[in-house]
């Protein structure tokens, strides 16, 4: 069993380290065609197809990380402390497990609905990462005065 294992894989493994080894006994019978010279053959030359990342993508990818951090901290700024808004406010108005959950679906959905949006729009990745830049810096606001609330 240990000889069958050093076939399959010591082979392959030889051939990659000393390119002289043949990489298996039916190759070794088999001559390979040379290579192609680089100055006489010009059609083998591979052409890359033109980049299709929209303008706009990493800044896009910038804001959602933003926006995800600034929401868990609001999160981390409201909890246990009472709640002002009636639609994420749980039992007693105060900020639980059921309000995070409620929090973070929304905030959820809103990722899936720009995902949605921009897949079939790639021109707008710049509009909606400045829109969840500014988003981010309203819930910046709230996380500082939960904080002083305290």
């Amino acid at each position: 069993m240990r000889v069958l294992i050093i076939l399959l894989f010591g082979f392959p493994l030889l051939a990659q380290v000393n390119p002289a080894a043949p990489a298996s006994f039916v190759t070794a019978a088999v001559p390979l065609p040379a290579a192609p010279n680089k100055m006489t053959d010009r059609s083998l030359r591979m052409v890359e197809p033109p980049r299709t990342t929209p303008p706009g993508r990493t800044l896009y990818r910038w804001s959602v990380a933003l926006l995800a951090v600034s929401d868990a901290a609001d999160v981390a700024s409201s909890w246990r402390r009472p709640e002002a808004n009636p639609v994420v406010a749980g039992f007693g108005s105060t900020f639980g497990g059921g309000s995070a959950a409620i929090k973070l679906g929304l905030v959820g959905s809103s990722f899936l609905l720009e995902h949605l949006m921009l897949r079939h729009h790639p021109d707008l990745y710049r509009r909606v990462a400045w829109t969840n830049f500014v988003i981010a810096g309203a819930q910046g606001a709230v996380v500082r005065h939960n904080i002083n609330v305290q």
